[in-house]
């Protein structure tokens, strides 16, 4: 794709590397999907299916949650799968 855009681009643009942008997870889970993903890891909801360790997802809110550490990727897998499996498994 380079070779083709090279007669139309600057090198600097074309040589440039990739850059893309983040998602801003640790926003959305301290605001407003906050809710709804700790209703998804709930120690109930966890306990239930018994895919996730409860204890460990109860330790890793409150330490996010105030900015103590940062968790938004395990915190959002966790969410996402459990939206997942709650709609494709009946418990």
């Amino acid at each position: 794709m380079a070779a083709g855009l090279s007669p139309a681009c600057a090198p600097s643009i074309i040589g440039h590397p990739k850059v893309g942008f983040p998602i801003p997870l640790s926003l959305w889970l301290r605001g407003p999907l906050r809710d709804w993903a700790v209703d998804l890891t709930s120690d109930k909801r966890l306990a239930k299916d018994g895919l996730f360790s409860a204890d460990i997802v109860r330790k890793t809110w409150p330490k996010h949650h105030p900015r103590s550490r940062d968790w938004p990727v395990p915190l959002t897998i966790k969410s996402l799968f459990r939206a997942w499996f709650t709609g494709q498994v009946e418990i």
